[in-house]
């Protein structure tokens, strides 16, 4: 069977051969397959993507923080040494730590634990995307994730009934929906 590069209009099955690229034999009713397929992806993603986008920008505030962090306390270090003590507290109250300026010793132990905790989860979240695979999922990674978003929205997601675009769209809906439920919970 031809299918046309709509991806409102072509089955999730296919779709997913032609995403993972996994026993892809689909043929296209106009132009090349390459073309085709490459229409067909990127119109998934920018449908999804905003998702992808969000949780990117997440991780990077988050290493925006640990380093500044890291950054702060090596500043406040710097002022201990200085016997800035008044300034080192002061900086540990804003940001919600409670201090004594007269205990030095505890300044200087928060200071060396924040310091240490953040450069940890810093180096950790680094090491992580570091190594990231780059490749797409594979067919079998895929259908687990539709199985998750089916299970999640209470559903059989039918892979030959349901377009990519659908899913694309119930995926986009679930994260939001995810996310929503997380922002109450803090």
């Amino acid at each position: 069977m031809k299918y046309t590069s709509d991806i409102y209009e072509i089955p999730l099955s296919v779709f997913i051969e032609i995403y993972t690229n996994e026993g892809n034999d689909v043929e296209f009713k106009d132009g090349d397959k390459d073309h085709e397929s490459e229409k067909i992806i990127n119109d998934y993603m920018e449908i999804v993507s905003g998702r992808q986008l969000l949780a990117e920008i997440l991780n990077c505030n988050e290493r925006m923080n640990l380093a500044m962090t890291v950054e702060l306390m090596k500043a406040c270090e710097n002022m201990m040494r200085l016997k800035m003590y008044d300034d080192v507290c002061d900086i540990l109250l804003q940001i919600g730590y409670s201090c004594k300026k007269s205990d030095i010793s505890g300044m200087s132990s928060r200071i060396s634990a924040l310091k240490s905790r953040a450069q940890y989860d810093l180096d950790k979240i680094s090491k992580e995307k570091n190594e990231e695979p780059k490749e797409r999922p594979t067919k079998k990674a895929f259908i687990n994730e539709v199985v998750a978003i089916g299970k999640y929205n209470k559903m059989h997601i039918n892979l030959k009934e349901w377009t990519a675009g659908a899913y694309a769209c119930l995926m986009r809906q679930t994260c939001d929906e995810i996310e929503e439920l997380n922002r109450k919970r803090k």
